[in-house]
């Protein structure tokens, strides 16, 4: 026979929905079973931020128990994302490529020196049904990778060098998984050429019918496994063309049965996670409450481990809101702590003046600010901030300005101190007071939970957390 018939499936940007990931594997074997009952081959590819640290098992597991069960599910490929290195630092990728069962693709991402983080690869060349298929992986360019000290190469840069080593490698198709977003999927193959099929993620779009750009085919299954993509392609053995496609996305219904698989994996990942959550880290004696938008226990006790755990610092400060819930007297162990607070903020080490101080807190004092919900909270508020190895006086409840306080002395605008906080209060996303990364020495891969565990671990038993540190007094 002169062609080849294969079907491409996939998905993208599944952030933990492993009951979505139970049923789609369910819809890979059987559409495997009946391209293979056809004399055709099928292939399962995945674009990237299949983890996500609202699934437990994935934020004890640094992501990893999520690739185990993706490859139960019949996945063959899979291109690295971004929520994993941003959460918890470049060398996380060895844990997903391990527990993936091979490299994730990555073709835009090393080290200053040219060396490739473990657990990637840029490219894989396979022979399918006798077409030799690349399939390269590509990564979305983004500022929050500077801390890191890892060189992320533009796309428009690095896909024509990449495309011509496969193609000196005998490569008659050229598969691009490609976590940079539909826009820039656009922008790319408008100034690229040798691209044959797009298979996109990281915008979370739903693209269908598939768009032509340049000769390229660009695919995407928008958000969260509620879909199954599926590329049908005749292909041209000689020359690789393609010559006919059809695509379409596939609903995943809670009505689709459980892959028996995949259930398996994820009752494997379950006790996995379970080992790790039953370790006991220290005693409470009392419970550490958690409430929503006011200063509370849990808030002061994460700027105490911060200021703890980095003693060069004159004082901590930190948003409460990276508590999801309290915790409660007894035994703590460390499942109960990294269920109660899943952040992923790195600490950082910042000079800053007495002058930037009172500009975070006039603004993070603002009731409009601290009742405000933002997507990167996955809904929740911005909530309050908490202190430790100082106090704060808002003059009024809107304050118009603040008194910042350490060891009781007033801290002038133009004295400078050394603060510990995390990576979220310092962005723009919060934007009370934006600081530069290259301005912030990050403690990387070192994230909240982590500096918590330390803290209990070395002062167990924990008693009652102090309060009283962020003062209201009427407007004078």
């Amino acid at each position: 026979m002169s062609s080849l018939q294969l079907t491409l499936l996939h998905t993208n940007d599944l952030h933990g929905r492993v009951n979505q990931l139970t049923r789609i594997g369910t819809l890979v074997r059987g559409i495997r079973r009946e391209v293979g009952s056809a004399g055709a081959c099928c292939l399962y590819f995945d674009a990237g931020d299949s983890e996500d640290s609202i699934l437990l098992e994935s934020a004890l597991t640094q992501g990893s128990a999520m690739e185990a069960i993706l490859r139960s599910a019949g996945c063959d490929q899979a291109a690295l994302g971004n929520a994993i290195p941003f959460r918890y630092g470049i060398e996380a990728i060895r844990g997903l490529s391990e527990s993936f069962g091979k490299p994730l693709l990555c073709g835009n991402m090393h080290w200053p020196d040219g060396s490739i983080p473990a657990g990637l690869l840029p490219y894989v060349i396979e022979e399918v049904g006798g077409v030799k298929l690349a399939v390269i992986g590509l990564t979305a360019p983004m500022d929050a990778y500077q801390p890191f000290k890892i060189v992320i190469d533009s796309p428009i840069q690095i896909l024509p060098e990449l495309i011509g080593r496969v193609k000196a490698e005998g490569a008659q198709l050229v598969i691009l998984l490609s976590h940079l977003g539909q826009k820039q999927d656009i922008e790319l193959l408008e100034s690229v050429t040798g691209v044959d099929v797009v298979i996109g993620g990281h915008s979370h779009d739903r693209v269908n019918p598939p768009l032509l750009v340049n000769g390229a085919l660009i695919l995407q299954a928008g958000q969260y496994g509620e879909v199954l993509g599926r590329l049908d392609l005749d292909i041209n053995k000689y020359s690789g063309r393609i010559r006919r496609y059809s695509a379409q996305l596939i609903p995943v219904e809670d009505s689709t049965p459980e892959d028996a698989e995949v259930l398996e994996a994820v009752s494997q990942q379950k006790q996995r996670a379970q080992r790790i959550m039953d370790i006991e880290i220290g005693t409470l004696t009392e419970d550490i409450s958690f409430v929503e938008g006011e200063e509370c226990q849990a808030g002061n006790l994460l700027a105490d481990a911060l200021l703890a755990c980095y003693p060069e610092a004159h004082a901590a400060f930190v948003m409460g809101e990276h508590w999801e819930e309290g915790l409660i007297t007894g035994r703590l162990t460390k499942g109960a702590l990294y269920s109660a607070n899943r952040s992923t903020g790195n600490p950082g080490r910042i000079r800053v003046t007495g002058e930037q101080l009172e500009q975070f807190f006039t603004a993070a004092l603002k009731k409009e600010n601290i009742t405000k919900r933002s997507p990167q909270m996955r809904g929740r508020m911005n909530g309050m901030p908490h202190v430790a190895g100082m106090r704060v006086i808002a003059h009024g409840r809107e304050p118009g300005r603040v008194e910042i306080l350490i060891r009781e002395i007033r801290l002038q605008p133009h004295d400078v101190i050394t603060a510990i906080t995390s990576d979220y209060e310092i962005s723009e996303i919060l934007n009370y007071l934006p600081i530069p990364d290259e301005q912030v020495d990050y403690d990387i891969p070192t994230i909240l939970p982590q500096v918590l565990e330390t803290y209990i671990r070395n002062r167990s038993p924990i008693g009652r957390v102090e309060g009283g540190r962020i003062i209201y007094r009427d407007q004078a």
